[in-house]
């Protein structure tokens, strides 16, 4: 029974220094890994541990999730980058897809005046027609134009939406992970302690030894385990990084996408104008061939009237 009680302590006692070796180990290096992206906030501050206890209770670093997990903070600036990157989209979509309905009901407005000059002459009309004409092609086009790039968008914000989902297993993942090894350490520390107080003074010289010189190999495989872990979580920290630097790739892109399709339409609007000018110009000039003709049909129906007096002195004087 005590043999069996030994080798427990032994175990306990070696998974308990391994666990916070690890700990202390992972929690240095993210650290220095997140200090190289963003300094935590004042409610983050992480106190550094100058050592892993060897004796006694846990050190309260150990307990807390937020000072063994740096990753966190990462994982936390992510998703908030990329909720404001789906808002931005979405509100300058929406600004565009509101200044494309106003060209449309500018271009229907003028339509209208077209329609109503139909007083004016053959040659105008037929002028005016050509010009809304390409003005609605060009509306048409810049409207597809509108549409292909919100389609890309919509794409842009169901891929983004994946990823965050994704990311957020992810640090769910991590998270349980945390909690299960602060747990563990907890409860090894607390084993250790009670099994270090009943073995303290049973266990002689050369079985001290022995038990040393295991407790040293088991640290060693153990220890090279732990190495293998780190270089995982350190490769799956890259390839997050090289994550977030392609969204933010993408949004540039998205963002000059943006600003060409909105100088598109300022030029587009500019055209309105220059069309409703010209056709107001073609209107007033519409005006003053009807007044031209008003006057021509009162000059007409005067020459009328004095050949009608003429014919009528003609046919007196016959008779």
């Amino acid at each position: 029974e005590l043999q069996s009680l030994r080798r427990q302590a032994q175990e306990l006692a070696h998974d308990n220094e391994a666990l916070k070796l690890t700990l202390h180990r992972l929690s240095v290096e993210l650290s220095r890994l997140q200090a190289s992206s963003r300094p935590p906030s004042q409610l983050e501050v992480i106190q550094k541990p100058s050592d892993s206890p060897q004796t006694g209770s846990p050190a309260p670093w150990l307990l807390d999730v937020k000072r063994l997990s740096p990753l966190l903070l990462a994982y936390e600036d992510r998703m908030k980058e990329k909720d404001e990157l789906l808002q931005s989209t979405e509100e300058q979509v929406q600004r565009l897809r509101a200044r494309a309905e106003e060209v449309i009901r500018e271009n229907e407005r003028l339509h209208d005046d077209i329609s109503k000059m139909g007083g004016s002459s053959q040659e105008d009309c037929q002028h005016l027609q050509q010009q809304a004409f390409l003005v609605l092609q060009e509306n048409q086009v810049l409207l597809d134009q509108l549409e292909t790039q919100h389609t890309s968008h919509q794409s842009e914000v169901t891929r983004v939406t994946r990823q965050l989902m994704l990311l957020e297993e992810e640090k769910k993942c991590v998270e349980e992970a945390l909690e299960r090894s602060r747990e563990e350490a907890q409860a090894n520390a607390e084993e250790a302690q009670a099994l270090r107080a009943l073995l303290r003074d049973a266990v002689a010289g050369e079985e001290h030894r022995n038990t040393t010189e295991n407790l040293r190999r088991q640290l060693e495989q153990q220890d090279s385990k732990n190495s293998g872990e780190k270089a995982e979580m350190l490769r799956r920290l890259s390839d997050l990084q090289e994550e977030k630097r392609r969204l933010a790739w993408d949004k540039a892109n998205l963002t000059e996408g943006l600003r060409r399709a909105q100088q598109e339409l300022e030029l587009e609007r500019q055209a309105n104008r220059e069309a409703e000018r010209k056709m107001s110009a073609l209107k007033r000039q519409t005006e003053e061939c009807a007044l031209k003709k008003e006057t021509t049909l009162h000059h007409m129906e005067a020459v009328l009237s004095v050949v009608e007096n003429i014919s009528k002195e003609r046919d007196q004087l016959l008779h």
